[in-house]
């Protein structure tokens, strides 16, 4: 996604590298399911710095939402 006036860097950088909703999408499907794994295994041998992976999820959906509210996805990539 490239950055336009009035984006604000984290929408930017959570999207940056992604062209349509659809891959975003993806990527928030992937690192959910990454962190629903990773962070009961990091708790079970108490390295609960993993706990920090739930963060990964929360920007990729609000960045989305961000995007889709104003309206940042072009109709079609080729």
């Amino acid at each position: 996604m490239k950055q336009v006036e009035g984006m604000p860097s984290w929408v930017y950088w959570g999207l940056w590298g992604i062209n349509s909703r659809k891959v975003a999408v993806i990527f928030l499907l992937i690192v959910s399911l990454l962190t629903l794994i990773l962070v009961p295994v990091g708790v079970y041998f108490h390295e609960f710095s993993s706990v920090l992976l739930i963060g990964g999820p929360i920007w990729y959906w609000l960045a989305i939402k961000w995007a889709d509210k104003n309206l940042m996805w072009p109709a079609s990539v080729s």
